[in-house]
């Protein structure tokens, strides 16, 4: 994370760990990018599909798509031959300041 943080890096980068376990040791390399935009924060996790065959994704027994499901507003994965992208979308910070405010009665 830069420096300036918001009340949401935490959350972002939980999210972050989260997505990135969930593919370890399945593929050899990784790429996130994190982007905001009016909609929140977007993630996504972007990973080749050719080249050796690789492990199975992660499959703790907690496991990390139910940690993913609950902090992001939306979540899925889209991809082709070549590339697939694990993508999430978590609140703008503005709104989970909001939202806790409501949640304290402010």
């Amino acid at each position: 994370m830069t420096t300036g943080h918001t009340s949401g890096d935490s959350d972002i980068a939980a999210l972050a760990a989260a997505m990135v376990r969930h593919m370890l040791p399945a593929v050899p390399s990784l790429r996130l990018e994190v982007t905001r935009d009016h909609s929140g924060v977007w993630l996504h996790l972007t990973y080749p599909t050719h080249g050796p065959a690789p492990a199975s994704p992660s499959r703790s027994s907690a496991g990390d798509l139910p940690g993913i499901d609950s902090a992001a507003l939306r979540w899925g994965h889209y991809g082709d031959s070549d590339w697939h992208t694990l993508w999430a979308l978590l609140p703008a910070p503005a709104d989970v300041a909001s939202a806790r405010a409501d949640d304290e009665g402010g």
